[in-house]
Parts: structure tokens; C-alpha cells; sequence
């Protein structure tokens, strides 16, 4: 199932061929590569996507530290993207992500959002949205509760397109 929803001006694609569930990574160059390789795949990025985003990850870094556990969102510019879309990995252990606050300290992600959108000023109404869900320990904790790459992808679209209450 491929979702994809026109809301203020953007439109993100979600897709269980962009979904990751339970799977182990060493770290986190080896999730974003997987993702990244998902996203090549189905058409929405360049091939210079991924090394945009590795060189990014390694300059601003995007390890998020919740209530519940850690997270991260990395993407590139959208000179990279052919169309927007977000893959997304909710993995069995957690890989280390640097901190966008403090970029010397390490911080055990367990949910990794790779962002790919094409439109520029969009990637901050998308981050703004995943924020809001993120303040919240309840629809956190949802994601990690998702079983299959379908309930996951259906669990994001859901809250990408704001048809989750937060």
C-alpha cells in the first residue's frame, strides 16, 4: 500500500517497500544506507541522494533524544529527491545517532525516519509535524507497538497526513 496525501502544499509518500521493521543494524551509516537504497529503488531520489545525506548527517546531525527513546531524522537538500517521501526503520536494538544538540554525545536511536522531500521550505513543515507527534510518549510509543511493515507504513502515513490524534 502506497499512501500518498496533498496536505498544505506538500505531499509525502509513504510505502511498506519504504518500511524497515525489526531489523538489526551495526550502525547508523548501514540504517541510513538501507533506507537510502529503498528509496533509490522506488524512484524517489537521485543517486547522489545518499551520499547527501551521510555527508549531511555527519556535519549537522540528527539524533533526537525523547521521553521514550531515541530517534533520528536524516535527509538531505531537495536538489537530491525526485518526490517526496519519508522511509522508516523501527529497529530490533538501537544504533548510535550524535545528537543534533550536542553533537559529541551519542544518543541510541531506536526509530530512524529518513526524509526525502523534493519541494524547498517543505522538509520544515514535515520535521514540524513529526515534532509534534514525538512531544508525545503515547504516539511514540505507537510506533515501536507496529508488528508488520504495514501497520508500520500505515501507523506514519496516518500521522504525516494528521489523521492520528496526537
Amino acid at each position: 500500500m502506497t499512501t500518498t496525501v496533498r496536505e498544505e502544499q506538500v505531499q509525502v509518500e509513504t510505502s511498506e517497500s519504504l518500511t524497515l521493521i525489526g531489523q538489526i543494524f551495526e550502525n547508523k551509516r548501514e540504517v541510513i544506507t538501507a533506507l537510502g537504497e529503498l528509496m533509490f529503488k522506488g524512484g524517489y531520489v537521485k543517486d547522489t541522494y545518499l551520499a547527501a545525506v551521510l555527508d549531511r548527517e555527519e556535519k549537522m546531525p540528527t539524533g533526537l533524544m525523547t521521553q521514550v527513546y531515541g530517534i533520528a531524522i536524516p535527509h538531505s537538500d531537495p536538489e537530491f529527491v525526485n518526490r517526496s517521501a519519508i522511509a522508516i526503520a523501527a529497529l530490533e536494538h538501537p544504533v548510535n545517532f550524535k545528537n543534533m544538540a550536542n553533537p559529541d554525545e551519542d544518543i541510541p536511536v531506536y526509530l530512524v525516519l529518513l526524509l526525502a522531500i523534493a519541494e524547498k521550505g517543505s522538509v520544515t513543515k514535515v520535521l514540524a509535524r513529526l515534532a509534534e507527534a514525538f512531544l508525545n510518549p503515547s504516539a511514540l510509543n505507537q510506533f515501536l507497538a507496529q508488528k508488520t511493515s504495514q501497520q508500520l507504513s500505515a501507523h506514519l502515513s496516518d500521522l504525516v497526513h494528521g489523521r492520528l490524534t496526537i
